[in-house]
C-alpha cells in the first residue's frame, strides 16, 4: 500500500490582553496587534496554498478568536473545540492527533505555549526555542494512519513568525 502524506500545522493563539486581571485566563481576548498578526499568518497560509481539512482549537477565548480569524479568512467550514488543549502540553496535542480520523490529511491545531513549542521540537524536529503568538509551524508525515505519526518519516515544511510577514 502506498503511504500518504499527512500534515500538521500548529498555530499559537494571537497576542492577548493581560490588563483585565479580574478575568480568568481562559477568558482573555486578543489585542488588536494579535488580530493583525493572526491575519498575517492566515494570509501566509492562503498565499502558499496550504490545504486545511480540519481546525482544532483550545477552548480558551484567545485561541478560539485566532481559529475563527483563520477559518473566516480561508473560508473553512468549522472549528472543533478540544478541551484538553487548555492548558496545553505536548502530550495533549499528541493525544489529539492520534485520535484523528485517518480520512483527514491536513489538520490545523490552535493552542498555547509551552506545549506547542515542545511538540514542535519533539515531533516536528523544529529547532526553535519558542513559537511566538500567531506563529506557525508545519510538518509533513509519510503515514497512512495518524497513530503512526510520532515514528514516521517527516519533513518540516515551514516555521513562520508573523512579525516577519508584511
Amino acid at each position: 500500500m502506498t503511504q500518504k502524506n499527512k500534515t500538521i500545522i500548529l498555530l499559537r493563539h494571537g497576542k492577548s490582553a493581560w490588563d483585565q486581571v479580574e478575568l480568568d485566563d481562559i477568558k482573555r481576548t486578543l489585542l488588536p496587534k494579535g488580530i493583525e498578526r493572526t491575519k498575517r499568518s492566515a494570509h501566509y497560509i492562503k498565499e502558499v496554498q496550504i490545504k486545511i481539512e480540519k481546525v482544532i482549537s483550545s477552548p480558551a477565548n484567545r485561541a478560539l478568536e485566532t481559529a475563527n480569524i483563520v477559518k473566516d479568512y480561508l473560508h473553512l467550514s468549522s472549528i472543533e473545540i478540544e478541551n484538553r488543549l487548555y492548558p496545553c502540553d505536548s502530550e495533549q496535542i499528541y493525544n489529539t492527533i492520534i485520535e484523528l480520523d485517518d480520512a483527514i490529511d491536513h489538520v490545523l491545531i490552535v493552542a498555547h505555549n509551552t506545549g506547542l513549542t515542545y511538540f514542535a521540537q519533539e515531533y516536528m524536529d523544529a529547532n526553535i526555542d519558542n513559537i511566538p503568538t500567531s506563529g506557525l509551524v508545519s510538518c509533513r508525515y509519510t503515514i497512512n494512519s495518524w497513530s503512526e505519526f510520532a515514528l514516521a518519516d517527516r519533513k518540516l515544511n515551514f516555521v513562520v513568525f508573523p512579525k516577519n510577514l508584511s
